[in-house]
């Protein structure tokens, strides 16, 4: 279980149901290519919390925490990047950007597409779960949250946004 990468490692990518996450990643080790890979993990990571940490222990059996990627590919579309821009780097906007001066957080998810040909996917996982529980509430935390600081900025940022999640919903 070696969480460094390797010179050369190589990359695939499946678009497969959730369900078999956990049966890949075990397969894949089991043939031994996990040694200094990383793997990366599309929400939904479970179906609840049960499932989620079920599925957290099939992937900690075979993968050191440092090589798991826990993926929404919401939070790489240009909007939710100019935002984390809009609210870290600039400096007019960060100083007046905190609970004391903002009383009001409204968002809306404007998006042009339709739920037909998904149907497989928000059948198990639902509709309201992947778009409100995962996509939105991921951006209200990086709103929400405190200005990551220091090395390691990208796993800081994932700390803000729990903590952000943590301290509101108490």
């Amino acid at each position: 279980m070696s969480g460094s990468p390797i010179a050369g490692a190589r990359c695939t990518t499946w678009r497969v149901p959730p369900s078999l996450f956990g049966p890949i990643v075990e397969r894949l080790a089991a043939a031994g290519l996990t040694e200094g890979a990383r793997v990366a993990v599309e929400k939904p990571f479970g179906h609840d919390l049960a499932s989620a940490r079920q599925l957290n222990a099939r992937l900690r059996a075979v993968l050191s925490e440092d090589q798991i990627l826990r993926v929404d590919h919401f939070l790489g579309k240009e909007p939710v990047i100019e935002l984390e821009y809009l609210r870290f780097a600039n400096l007019a906007l960060a100083t007046l950007w905190d609970q004391g001066s903002v009383c009001c957080v409204q968002i809306t998810m404007a998006e042009d597409f339709g739920v037909e040909d998904r149907g497989a996917f928000y059948d198990p996982v639902g509709a309201l779960r992947d778009v409100v529980q995962n996509h939105l509430l991921q951006v209200l935390a990086l709103i929400a949250m405190e200005p990551p600081a220091g090395a390691g900025a990208a796993r800081r940022v994932v700390c803000e946004r729990t903590r952000s999640a943590d301290a509101r919903f108490r």
